[in-house]
């Protein structure tokens, strides 16, 4: 699965908002970019969250 540009860039985005100190739930994400269906993009959230962390630890 490659990383959907939209998904990664709101992750990212919302980390930096964020801080070091503070987490980002991946339905908020969610519910950002997909506000009517955000559900139904759950595990496409997650799995781009979880390439970008395994991106940073390699």
């Amino acid at each position: 699965m490659s990383v959907k540009p939209d998904i990664a860039k709101a992750i990212l985005q919302s980390a930096a908002e964020r801080g070091a100190l503070k987490t980002t739930c991946p339905s908020e994400v969610a519910r950002e970019l997909f506000p009517s269906d955000w559900r139904s993009h759950m595990g496409e959230v997650r799995g781009v969250a979880f390439q970008l962390q395994k991106k940073e630890r390699s």
